[in-house]
């Protein structure tokens, strides 16, 4: 087995992740693009749960717990009105 040594290769390229029908993956929510301080918004969709939230909030909350604990960075959702849930990056 040989290597060869790249010397100054440049930056290392974005990760493309593949879906199973080999398209590239596009991610539900922009995580990946918040700086401190940014937000989005997540409408709720379909009908609200008994509470009055919608399911696709709690979906939106796990995906960012998920993000942050592999990526070393903290966000925090709140309710912003009756049909929508923001989400910061606080860390």
């Amino acid at each position: 087995m040989s290597y060869t040594v790249i010397k100054n290769a440049g930056p290392v390229p974005p990760l493309v992740r593949r879906s199973g029908n080999n398209e590239s993956h596009v991610p539900k929510y922009p995580f990946y693009l918040l700086e401190v301080g940014d937000a989005f918004d997540v409408e709720g969709e379909g009908e609200p749960t008994e509470k009055g939230g919608y399911i696709n909030w709690k979906a939106a909350a796990a995906s960012a717990s998920i993000y942050g604990r592999r990526n070393g960075k903290k966000f925090v959702g709140r309710r912003v009105s009756d049909s929508v849930y923001r989400f910061w990056r606080t860390a």
